[in-house]
């Protein structure tokens, strides 16, 4: 880390998200990723579509989004927690579960499930935060309904916020 101390962005940024790259498992590689970070920062890592428009996503951004959702499990002490995905292919299904890898155990699920199917895979799997999508909002509420434990999170609903806030 110390050659990242002669670039001031970089060095703010290691400072911020320290817990991130100090994780004994993923260690080696996520060193090897913030050593490149400044090499590939302006670089694109996604393109996808919404609506009519093409999204462009660099390395940067990419980056700024999964540590932010890394912060707001820190800030509110989501660690080894079993979190559910139930969305269609985005953007935001990728920061999602490149974020809660770092601090929890992920469970993919799929969006054509049905609420029966959700519930007790939710019970067999003890999830305890869930996100989820608008597509997927009904069979999700219907799913988790009377289940207290669980914390749902709507995608579209509370992304950006916890995008915003924790960065």
């Amino acid at each position: 880390l110390e050659k990242s101390s002669k670039d001031p962005e970089l060095g703010a940024w290691l400072t911020k998200y320290k817990g991130i790259y100090e994780n004994k498992k993923t260690m080696k590689p996520i060193k090897n990723a913030i050593f490149d970070f400044k090499k590939h920062s302006k670089k694109i890592a996604i393109k996808y579509s919404k609506r009519n428009d093409v999204i462009e996503i660099t390395y940067n951004q990419l980056i700024k989004e999964i540590s932010s959702l890394y912060n707001y499990y820190k800030n509110n002490n989501i660690e080894n927690l079993n979190i559910g995905i139930i969305s269609e292919n985005r953007y935001e299904y990728i920061t999602a579960y490149l974020s809660s890898a770092f601090l929890n155990v992920i469970a993919p699920i799929d969006k054509e499930m049905t609420s029966d199917d959700l519930s007790k895979l939710i019970e067999k799997f003890d999830i305890k935060i869930l996100f989820y999508t608008n597509k997927t909002k009904e069979t999700v509420l219907s799913a988790i309904k009377g289940n207290s434990t669980l914390k749902p999170i709507n995608i579209d609903e509370r992304y950006q916020y916890i995008i915003q806030e924790e960065y």
